[in-house]
C-alpha cells in the first residue's frame, strides 16, 4: 500500500499551512485538514486517508484521546498514525508509539526532509504489519491441521456425558469446549466459536444449581456440535 491522501489534524493553522505545503509540491499527496481531534475524527471517516499525522497537545480532545477514538470505530481502526509533537523526551516518545501510533515527528521539524520521515515511519509499519500476517497465517494453517482431532475429542467427550451423565463428564466436556472456543476465536474461526460458546454455555447449564431437564438441553448441544462440524468445513 502507498500514500496517496493523508489527513493532517493539528490546532495550528501555520503547521497545517506548511506540512500541507511540503507534502503536496514534492509527493503530490491529495491533503485533508483538520483543525481539531473532533473535525479530525469526521474527516478520518469520511475522507478514509491512507495516514494521519496528529498533532498531540491539542485543545479539547487532544492527540491521544483522539488516536484512541479513531481506534476504537471500526472505519478508522486501522489507519495509520504519525504523532507530531515538541515532547520529545525518551518517555513521552515511548508513551506516544505504545498508544498505537507507527511514530512520532518532533516539532520543529526539517519541512524538506519531512516527507522522506513520513515515508520511512510508514513503510517500516508497512513491512511490519506485513510480517505479523504472514506470520499468523502460518500459525492458523497449523491450528486448522489438528483442529479435526481436537474437534474429534471434544466429540467423544460429548458421547461419554450422554452415555454417563453426571458433573465429571459434564465438567470434561466443557473444559475442551471452552478451550476450543478461546483458539478459534483468536484464529478467526468466528462461527466455529460462536457454536462451541453454545456447547459451554448449555453444559453450563447442566452443571449449575438448578439444571435443566437433560433430555431437553442435551439436543441442542448436539445440534451446536454438529453446527460447529459445519462450521469448521465451511471455514
Amino acid at each position: 500500500m502507498s500514500i496517496r491522501r493523508i489527513l493532517i489534524v493539528d490546532n495550528d493553522v501555520d503547521v497545517r499551512s506548511v506540512v500541507s505545503l511540503a507534502v503536496r509540491r514534492l509527493v503530490n499527496w491529495q491533503v485533508a485538514l483538520a483543525a481539531s481531534g473532533e473535525e479530525g475524527l469526521e474527516k478520518a471517516r469520511s475522507e478514509q486517508p491512507d495516514l494521519i499525522l496528529l498533532d498531540v497537545m491539542m485543545p479539547g480532545t487532544d492527540g491521544p484521546a483522539t488516536l484512541r477514538l479513531l481506534r476504537e470505530d471500526p472505519a478508522t481502526a486501522r489507519i495509520p498514525v504519525i504523532f507530531l509533537t515538541a515532547r520529545a523526551q525518551q518517555h513521552e516518545l515511548e508513551q506516544f508509539l505504545g498508544l498505537g501510533a507507527i511514530g512520532v515527528i518532533v516539532k520543529p521539524f526539517d519541512v524538506m526532509n519531512l516527507v522522506d520521515e513520513i515515508v520511512r515511519l510508514f513503510e517500516a509499519a508497512e513491512v511490519s504489519d506485513f510480517e505479523l500476517d504472514r506470520e499468523l497465517a502460518s500459525l492458523k494453517a497449523g491450528y486448522r491441521l489438528v483442529l479435526p482431532e481436537r474437534l474429534a475429542e471434544l466429540e467423544a467427550l460429548l458421547g461419554a456425558a450422554k452415555t454417563v451423565p453426571g458433573r465429571e463428564s459434564f465438567d470434561a466436556a466443557r473444559r475442551v469446549a471452552h478451550t476450543l472456543m478461546g483458539s478459534s476465536g483468536s484464529y478467526g474461526f468466528d462461527a466455529l466459536c460462536r457454536e462451541l460458546r453454545r456447547i459451554e454455555l448449555g453444559l453450563e447449564g447442566l452443571l449449575g444449581e438448578s439444571p435443566p431437564d437433560f433430555d431437553e438441553a442435551w439436543p441442542e448441544i448436539e445440534r451446536a456440535f454438529a453446527q460447529a462440524r459445519t462450521a469448521f468445513a465451511a471455514a
